[in-house]
């Protein structure tokens, strides 16, 4: 078979001349890989030896390509404009702070960190959850023992100090669950005495808009003063819980009650 290509991109069989400037031609299909003409005949002006592209359509097909790699341009400067608006905000509120630091903060902090390294402390305030425990500064809190391929050793946590943005940098020592830092991380307010850790929990105490029940256990087991008003409203709160707890267990018994004289 003579096969052509029209101007349009389709593959045909010529099947005679029609005259000196037209051609006769079927097209050609392909099932399963294999090629044959079907379909009606018809008449074509022009006709290639192989598939050719229209200057029109050239032009179409490289505005589409220019298009898409101008998408991708777009993207990615997206991505760098938000990641540089991302690192300004981050060195603005850097600067911001660097700027308001007063000789107080630094002594404070070096004060700190001196105090730990030297072993000033004698007392330590650990917050856990809601709770807090006052205990003597011990090499044991802040050690932990690891069982890994059946080696034992003694190693010690991760101690850091952390800062938390408050309108200016509050800093809070935390100790991490493992050496690494990994794991999660407890709370603790160093102190250099007993009556000092004692004053931290009332601080801590006395800041907070309620009295729960280990506030007072606490208040009474280091002697602190109690709010009045913080206590009488954390006694109706537990006292109102109770009888709407016994309120329900009367609504269970009497549904049981029911379902019991129901029984036949």
């Amino acid at each position: 078979m003579n096969h052509k290509f029209t101007a349009d991109g389709r593959k045909v069989v010529v099947v005679g001349a029609l005259n000196a400037k037209e051609t006769i031609v079927q097209e050609v299909f392909v099932t399963d890989g294999t090629e044959f003409p079907a379909g009606e005949h018809f008449v074509v002006k022009t006709l290639l030896d192989a598939t050719a592209e229209t200057y029109k359509a050239k032009r179409e097909r490289e505005a589409e390509e220019n298009i898409k790699t101008l998408e991708k341009q777009k993207e990615l400067l997206s991505a760098q404009i938000a990641d540089l608006q991302f690192k300004r905000a981050s060195a603005t509120a850097k600067v911001k702070w660097i700027e308001g630091i007063t000789e107080t903060e630094v002594r404070e902090a070096f004060d700190n960190i001196k105090a730990m390294l030297s072993g000033e402390y004698t007392h330590v305030v650990i917050k856990d959850h809601s709770s807090f425990e006052i205990k003597e500064w011990d090499e044991k809190l802040f050690t932990s023992t690891d069982d890994y391929y059946r080696t034992r050793f003694e190693s010690l946590r991760l101690i850091s100090l952390f800062g938390d943005w408050n309108g200016r940098l509050n800093l809070n020592w935390k100790v991490n669950t493992y050496r690494d830092g990994s794991g999660s991380s407890t709370n603790f307010y160093p102190c250099r005495s007993l009556q000092e850790a004692i004053e931290k929990v009332k601080e801590v105490v006395d800041a907070k808009d309620y009295l729960s029940d280990v506030d007072y256990q606490l208040c009474l087991k280091y002697g602190i003063p109690v709010d009045e008003a913080k206590n009488t409203d954390r006694i109706q709160k537990k006292a109102d819980y109770i009888k709407k707890q016994i309120a329900e267990r009367q609504d269970q018994i009497r549904k049981m009650e029911a379902d019991l004289s129901a029984i036949r």
